[in-house]
């Protein structure tokens, strides 16, 4: 969702849902680029903390699946 969209919905959402679902949406964009794994895209989150969350949560699950495999 873009930013603009965002500040349009504010208007109209006195819950203000779209400041909670805005950093949820930019996570889900970060996961969909890491699951694709294409380089061109990646490059582009270099260095973005939301792209070091994902790739810091994909890690801890895939342990806690191993562990779970022994």
């Amino acid at each position: 969702m873009l930013p603009s969209v965002v500040a349009r919905d504010l208007d109209e959402d006195p819950e203000q849902l779209s400041l909670v679902c805005f950093p949820l949406l930019q996570y889900a964009e970060a996961h969909s680029v890491y699951r694709r794994a294409n380089a061109a895209e990646l490059k582009a989150w270099r260095g973005s903390r939301l792209m070091d969350q994902v790739t810091e949560n994909d890690f801890a699950l895939r342990e806690r699946e191993m562990a779970w495999d022994e």
